[in-house]
């Protein structure tokens, strides 16, 4: 990609502390990727209180980490907490200006993992917006465990969802997630509409997720449950044939609907909630989806700025992509290019209005299948 001058485009995510100082802005963002059922507003995360508890964070009472920690500060008091999300148990409080030492960071940049006593193997979690260092780029992923200390297949929440007791509607409410959260998967119902969670505060430690409402990497590795959580017995049949192996058929991308009134995904970042998205989808042509819309407003941190993003964009198939930039349906001159491959590509645009992406699937011969995976990160 070439250099970015004017400006662009899940993840998402909401501090993790008591009230919000007064300095700080208080938007939330908005992400019309579908419609959540109605829930309360949960307590905001971050407060400036100037008497709190203070947990101690004895550095030798930690084991000893594999990768060097870099020195962050706080600029607020913050909840400490055991992943990196709103929905995990708080085991602490790290009171304004104290020094943490930070040993990771989540997919989307907005939960630090830190070296603390209290927390499993001698580590937990804290929201990046109320941390300063200058090592930021630095830090390593890291990937969450399940309690037996394997990988966790895992996704990201895209928009405030409701945790119920069972797949459905019907359920009881055990409580809310905000975006940009991580969440432990643990199972699935049968057609793969709602997902089984790890969650702290219900008495199980599980919950029931609309799968609308979150990204997922993974589904087929996940065991289909009843509504119980009783794993499903899969069916198998008699004498056993060796099956042939298919020839794959290339296919247009299924038509979706949006268009740049009803984007496929809108998001509105702010520095307290959305920072950072990424969109998966496919195009095609002559045939199928021909065209897609994500649409995003980004902010700058300080008044008179303009705001600072980052961009990245993964293909497959059998095509490239075409990237147009639009701001209220007009194209913007001279903000550079984005093509597939590039990664963390900068981009300067100006804070507080709206653009628009136009993904099509490039020039060429025949049936051209482009899915795509955009990634888009606004910068404090």
């Amino acid at each position: 990609m070439k250099t970015h001058f004017p400006c662009l485009v899940l993840a998402l995510l909401l501090a993790a502390c008591g009230n919000v100082p007064p300095s700080l802005p208080t938007g939330t963002p908005s992400v019309t990727a579908g419609t959540a059922p109605p829930t309360k507003s949960p307590s905001p995360e971050a407060s400036p209180s100037p008497t709190p508890s203070n947990t101690p964070l004895p550095p030798s009472q930690t084991p000893p980490p594999t990768f060097t920690p870099v020195d962050g500060f706080t600029n607020y008091q913050v909840n400490v907490r055991t992943g990196p999300g709103t929905n995990y148990d708080t085991i602490g409080l790290i009171n304004h200006s104290q020094v943490v030492q930070l040993t990771g960071r989540d997919a989307g940049g907005e939960w630090y993992q830190i070296l603390y006593p209290e927390g499993l193997n001698g580590r937990a979690w804290i929201v990046s917006t109320y941390v300063q260092t200058a090592d930021a780029d630095s830090l390593p992923v890291i990937g969450l465990e399940t309690s037996s200390g394997e990988a966790a297949n895992t996704a990201r929440v895209l928009q405030r969802l409701n945790v119920r007791a069972g797949p459905g509607l019907d359920y009881a409410i055990l409580g809310m997630i905000e975006p940009p959260a991580t969440v432990i998967l643990t199972g699935k119902n049968q057609i793969g509409s709602w997902l089984q969670v790890a969650y702290d505060p219900s008495p199980t430690g599980l919950g029931w997720v609309a799968v609308a409402y979150i990204q997922v990497t993974e589904m087929s590795v996940l065991p289909a449950l009843d509504e119980s959580g009783t794993p499903i017995p899969v069916e198998t049949g008699g004498a056993t044939a060796v099956p042939l192996s298919p020839t794959p058929t290339l296919g247009p991308a299924l038509a979706d609907g949006d268009s740049l009134e009803e984007p496929g995904l809108q998001v509105v970042f702010s520095p307290l909630a959305a920072r950072a998205f990424t969109y998966n989808n496919a195009v095609s042509a002559p045939d199928g989806d021909l065209y897609d819309w994500v649409a995003f407003t980004p902010f700058a941190s300080q008044a008179g700025k303009a705001a600072r993003l980052s961009l990245s964009l993964s293909c497959g198939g059998s095509g490239e992509l075409q990237v147009h930039l639009l701001q209220n349906g007009t194209d913007v001159e001279g903000w550079g290019s984005l093509e597939c491959g590039d990664r963390d590509e900068p981009l300067l645009l100006a804070a507080g209005a709206a653009y628009q992406f136009r993904l099509e699937a490039a020039p060429g011969a025949g049936l051209r299948l482009t899915p795509y995976t955009l990634t888009v990160r606004n910068l404090p």
